[in-house]
């Protein structure tokens, strides 16, 4: 097949300017260990610079007009709680300290000087026992929970169940949660229920996996990073012997990098790409056509939209925007029609699967997209198309590498291949799904309200930030699979593609949801608002 140029006119920056480190149990450990023995940072000056953090968040919670209740466990998470009862008496609060002690389990060293500290101060803590916390009467307390850190592994029992159920009991609380809360696992985002949540987290260096990932992510609150003063140094090494496993979308610098803004006066409709969307079945019509629309409104130059014949009502309108063409034979792909017009009319990228019931590709019209892939182009795979694609791409082999990215939610994501695939929310479920990326040779975007974006070549997937369940709409999915469309078709890669297409779908989403309410945001309001939503 021909291969159609695609001009671009601006340099992609670096993954590492538009993502930054997630920092996993091991890794955030490592950076510890190595600022204090390798670069000589006192343990005890990194738990005061903590607990002055923690102090903070309390502070700008309210702590100065509400009592303040400091659950600490034995451990160096209990020492940067007891830092912060103590910065918090200082200036004044009402502040009470428990311990979460079991019997058998001993205090660290950074503890045991804590609570020296805190106890010279006048400060007494009380060891929990069941009722301690009813017998306080405490009214819309601050609840600073450091009973467990990133050390954890889950499940919670004994005292920890306990003064947590507790805890949660008090009325009108609001809670503090020190690095993660207490009893999850800090590298796990699949949970769904936490004994106390959170409505504020702060941790240390950089965020967590749970912190990031959903539903775990729900759990947590708003996320404070407190810079304590690790050295950028001591992070580099660490990160030698520790891969990062995550990355995380920083939003702000993605949806500046516009791949657009450089372009000419003199650029045409090619300059800007041109996206085909192949879709729609009876009664949903409407995907392909917000996908097309997507394609328009995030900065494509032409969209052609192909539906099966019949399937559209007489009277049905089609935006006059979208150019429309037939590649079927009844419901299925027409090999040669498809093949020819790719090579005829320049296209850039293909989106298909948005409306489609079943699927609709076979081993000819998937052999027509890998040839244009071969080319240079790219492919998205959305919706009907994700049905059971694993067999059919493996008829082909793996498809070619950096052309094809597939889109699932949850559904879709079990619907990929025969044998149930783990979803990218652990660290278990990484490598089961960089397994799957790696033998279709696809990129993934698995969309939730922080989608994980999975590549081939196992590198650290990315999560995107700024989601909310104003996206929790029909039409949202359709969105992306147009706007990610659209970036590659201007010579975007993958990864930044998805990254900016959903950072942008979600900023648009924001906006409409100020104009018209949270829960009254409709696809089409998205789609109005996306050319705003990229100006930073």
């Amino acid at each position: 097949m021909k291969q159609n140029s695609s001009s671009k006119f601006f340099t992609e920056p670096e993954e590492s300017l538009w993502t930054k480190h997630i920092w996993d149990r091991e890794l955030a450990r490592a950076v510890d260990d190595i600022s204090c023995k390798e670069f000589h940072l006192s343990a005890a000056a990194l738990m005061e610079t903590a607990g002055r953090a923690i102090a903070k968040v309390a502070i700008d919670r309210g702590a100065e007009s509400h009592p303040v209740l400091v659950l600490c466990g034995l451990g160096n998470n209990g020492g940067d709680g007891l830092v912060a009862a103590r910065v918090l008496h200082d200036h004044g609060c009402m502040v009470t300290i428990v311990v979460a002690s079991e019997q058998g389990k001993k205090t660290s060293a950074l503890f045991d000087q804590q609570q020296s500290t805190v106890e010279e101060m006048g400060l007494v803590l009380t060891h929990w026992q069941p009722g301690t916390l009813e017998a306080l009467r405490l009214s819309k307390p601050i609840i600073i929970d450091a009973i467990s850190g990133i050390g954890f592994i889950p499940p919670s029992g004994g005292t920890m169940s306990g003064i947590l159920t507790e805890a949660a009991r008090l009325p009108g609380a609001t809670v503090i949660a020190v690095d993660v809360p207490s009893g999850l696992s800090a590298d796990d985002g699949s949970v769904s229920t936490a004994l106390l949540k959170a409505h504020e987290t702060v941790t240390f260096g950089s965020s967590r996996p749970i912190h990031r990932l959903m539903p775990g992510a729900t759990l947590c609150g708003n996320i404070t990073v407190a810079d304590i003063g690790f050295p950028k140094a001591a992070q580099t090494l660490a990160m030698k012997d520790h891969r990062a496993i995550w990355r995380e979308v920083t939003p702000h610098d993605v949806l500046a990098a516009d791949p657009w803004r450089q372009l000419p006066k003199s650029a045409h409709k090619y300059d800007r790409g041109h996206v085909l969307v192949v879709g729609g079945s009876e009664g949903k019509l409407g995907a392909p056509i917000m996908a097309g629309l997507a394609a328009l409104r995030s900065g494509a130059g032409w969209c052609t939209l192909a539906i099966p014949r019949g399937q559209a009502p007489v009277d049905m309108p089609i935006p006059v925007e979208l150019t429309t063409e037939a590649f079927f034979d009844g419901v299925k792909i027409d090999a040669p029609s498809l093949q020819r017009f790719l090579e005829e009319r320049r296209v850039n990228t293909v989106v298909l699967g948005p409306g489609w019931a079943a699927q609709c590709l076979d081993h000819s019209s998937l052999k027509v997209l890998c040839d244009f892939a071969e080319s240079g182009r790219t492919v998205v795979l959305d919706a009907g198309a994700l049905h059971n694609i694993a067999a059919l791409i493996a008829k082909l082999g793996a498809l070619p590498p950096e052309r094809f990215i597939l889109t699932p939610h949850h559904g879709e994501w079990m619907k990929l291949s025969e044998s149930t695939t783990i979803p990218p929310l652990t660290p278990a479920g990484v490598l089961s799904a960089n397994h799957l990326t790696s033998a279709l040779g696809v990129h993934v975007i698995y969309k939730n309200a922080a989608p994980v974006i999975m590549s081939p070549q196992k590198t650290a997937p990315i999560i995107c930030l700024s989601g909310s369940n104003t996206l929790s709409r029909a039409g949202s999915g359709d969105l992306l699979a147009g706007i990610i469309g659209a970036h590659l078709a201007v010579g975007c890669s993958i990864n930044f593609a998805a990254a900016r297409g959903y950072t942008l779908l979600s900023r648009a989403a924001w906006m409409a949801a100020q104009d018209v309410g949270d829960d009254a945001v409709i696809a089409t309001d998205i789609l109005s608002r996306l050319g705003i939503a990229g100006r930073i």
